[in-house]
């Protein structure tokens, strides 16, 4: 079984890095999945993944579960994307303590030759490497980086990861 991660609408921030100052974003009421932000033809998106202490230290993570994470980037219908040699921008982690992961995906792989721009959204779902195996995402943290050609970060956008909870079956 398959649960998709909800970014936390309270949690999920967005700054625009520019010469002039930061400006805030709020998504609402979007969750359950990463924005949709424009990627343009000399840039890279760098989405992060770091398990780290949720702030509830009452509901602190399970140290012997690791958080079986698929990273992807999608397009604006869902669809998953491919890099220059064809393989999908796709990447499955098991993540502990402190421990991160990332994933790129280059414009100039998914843009056609007279597009100067395109929608991508990032998207972390978590999902044991075998069904039935236990898994835990509690404290997942994660972030979508915008880079210029230079190296300067032009967009971060963050995120707190919160598993979909098993529902149980409707008594009627």
């Amino acid at each position: 079984m398959r649960k998709t991660g909800i970014v936390s609408a309270a949690a999920f921030l967005a700054a625009v890095l520019t010469a002039s100052g930061a400006l805030a974003f709020n998504p609402q009421p979007e969750p359950p999945a990463w924005a949709l932000v424009g990627l343009a033809r000399t840039q890279l998106a760098v989405l992060h993944a770091v398990l780290v202490q949720p702030p509830d230290p009452a509901q602190p993570p399970d140290p012997t579960l690791p958080c079986a994470l698929v990273m992807s980037f999608v397009d604006a219908n869902g669809n998953v994307f491919h890099d220059a040699a064809g393989n999908e921008v796709k990447r499955e982690v098991l993540l502990r303590d402190d421990v991160a992961a990332s994933l790129q995906l280059r414009a100039s792989d998914i843009l056609g030759t007279t597009q100067l721009r395109v929608p991508i959204r990032p998207v972390t779902t978590e999902q044991p490497p075998d069904p039935g195996q236990p898994t835990s995402c509690r404290g997942l943290v994660g972030t979508l980086e915008v880079v210029s050609p230079l190296g300067f970060t032009q967009l971060v956008v963050v995120g707190t990861y919160a598993p979909i909870p098993d529902q149980p079956p409707d008594p009627q």
